[in-house]
Order: C-alpha cells, then sequence, then structure tokens
C-alpha cells in the first residue's frame, strides 16, 4: 500500500478556509513535534523504531485584499516487527504508528479537526488512503490509560494486501486524539489477524507507552527523517 497523508486529507480544507484569519493573528505556520514510545517498551515488545517522516500541508487562499498561506508540519513515527504467519516469511508486517498533529486555534478555539473526530472515522480515513487495505469491520473499543489519560481504542478487522501480492486478514487498532501538550498524538497498530494474541498485548504496550520526551532523531533504525513519502519496506504502506 502507498502511503498518503490522510492527515492532510482531513485538516488541509479546514485550514485553508482559515488562513486569513491565522495569517493576521501570527498562526500562519504550525508544527507539531515527533513523538515516540519509551525504549523499554520497544525491546520488551521486539517493534524497532525504522524511521520519522514529516508530512507537510501548505494551503494558499486569495483573499481579496491580499493573500495568505497555512503551513502545517505532522509527524509519522514508525515503527516495525518481523513476523511469519501463513505466506508472508520473516516480514515486517507488524507495524505501530504514533502521529502527530499541531493543535491549532484562534481566539482559543481548536480548529484541529483531528481533535474531536473519533476513531471509527480515523480508522475509514486511514483505509481510503491506502492502496491494498479492505474497509475496516469494527469489533470493540476499549479504554487506555496514555499520558494520564483514558484514551478510546478501537479495534477493527480487515484484509491487506503485502509485498509479493499476499492478502491476509488484519487486526487494525486506532486511538482517539490524544493530548501532547501542544500537540494531538494519534496511535495505530497493525499485525495479522492470526497473531492477536501475542501482538495485541504488545500494541496495547505500544500505544499507553506514547511519549513525547523521547528524542526520536537519534532512534530510528535506518537513520531516516523522510518527507517524500516513499514507500517503505514493510509491505504494509503504513
Amino acid at each position: 500500500m502507498n502511503r498518503r497523508s490522510y492527515l492532510g486529507t482531513a485538516g488541509a480544507a479546514t485550514l485553508a478556509g482559515l488562513a486569513g484569519c491565522t495569517g493576521l493573528l501570527g498562526m500562519d505556520e504550525h508544527e507539531a513535534n515527533p513523538v515516540g514510545v519509551a525504549a523499554e517498551t520497544r525491546a520488551d515488545t521486539g517493534y524497532e523504531q525504522r524511521r520519522v517522516n514529516d508530512l507537510v500541508i501548505e494551503e494558499s487562499v486569495d483573499m481579496l485584499l491580499w493573500s495568505e498561506t497555512v503551513s502545517v508540519t505532522n509527524y509519522l513515527v514508525e515503527h516495525e516487527k518481523s513476523v511469519s504467519v501463513g505466506p508472508l516469511t520473516d516480514q515486517r508486517a507488524a507495524v505501530f504508528v504514533a502521529l502527530s498533529t499541531p493543535k491549532v486555534s484562534v481566539l482559543g478555539q481548536q480548529l484541529n479537526p483531528i481533535e474531536d473526530m473519533e476513531t471509527a472515522r480515523l480508522v475509514t480515513m486511514i483505509a481510503e488512503n491506502y492502496e491494498g487495505m479492505g474497509t475496516p469491520r469494527h469489533i470493540e473499543d476499549e479504554k487506555l490509560s496514555v499520558l494520564d489519560q483514558q484514551v478510546v481504542t478501537s479495534a477493527f478487522r480487515t484484509t491487506a494486501t503485502f509485498a509479493g501480492g499476499q492478502e491476509i486478514e488484519v487486526n487494525l487498532h486506532v486511538t482517539e486524539a490524544i493530548d501532547a501538550g501542544d500537540d494531538l498524538v494519534v496511535g495505530v497498530g497493525v499485525y495479522p489477524r492470526q497473531l492477536a494474541d501475542r501482538e495485541r498485548p504488545n500494541v496495547e504496550s505500544l500505544i499507553t507507552s506514547i511519549d513525547p520526551s523521547v528524542d526520536v532523531e537519534g532512534e530510528s533504525a535506518d537513520g531516516t527523517n523522510s518527507s517524500d513519502g516513499g514507500e517503505n519496506q514493510n509491505g504494509l504502506g503504513l
């Protein structure tokens, strides 16, 4: 599946419509901080931080007397784990991503659409923006404690096409937006359904260990900090 910015899809139109007033208030540029996972949890679960990708959304709006551009920089901190199941052998098919997006407000009103978005809508956006992923079916919701907040995390089931054209069932876990100071964070975990007994607890541990203080720039296993939206090696496109 090819990665595309579902955060961009959600937020660009809203931010563009606000360009005139945010620019006048000195709020035309917004950048999130990349958010990672505690190193101890990564070691315990076997997930490696692979790369940090910045997703920059820029929208220009021509007003009657002026033109304004709103620039929003989001980050994806990607973690992977090699697993073997069915036709997949030693492939990085277990993935966890922490997506951070800056809070955007005007006169005290929060304008980032991610903040109030339900997990069902978030997961629908993920599926629609990644080729090779089927329509998710909701399984259940649970609450996890993340950064001293009770966060709804929803589990879904769908199919995903991996490298080589192999299609298998996967479980998909998505959190609602988590307040992380100046940013909002969404945790996304995907793994083969057959490995649920092992990988679901791992994904839950990764979610509850989301930590804005992690120095992600020095953690990536492949040393990559890319904004080109290129194809990842895990075959999931996440």
